[in-house]
């Protein structure tokens, strides 16, 4: 069985692969747990990269506010 790639999981999660090509790795994810993994670890990832962005956000809000004392 073909595993997808990290980049492969990206353009599925995006919805930027062809439809055929989407319908192929649906199917596959259905019966691929390592695949089904790795999808997840991407979910996972984006998770904390925005909470991580938040984070500076604010950091960086709060910052402004202090120079502005």
């Amino acid at each position: 069985m073909k595993h997808y790639t990290k980049e492969e999981l990206e353009l599925y999660r995006h919805h930027e692969m062809s439809v055929l090509r989407r319908v192929a790795c649906s199917a596959h994810l259905k019966e691929c747990t390592a695949c089904t993994s790795l999808l997840k670890e991407l979910d996972t990832d984006d998770a904390f990269v925005m909470e991580l962005r938040d984070s500076i956000r604010i950091f960086d809000e709060a910052a402004k506010r202090d120079m502005g004392k």
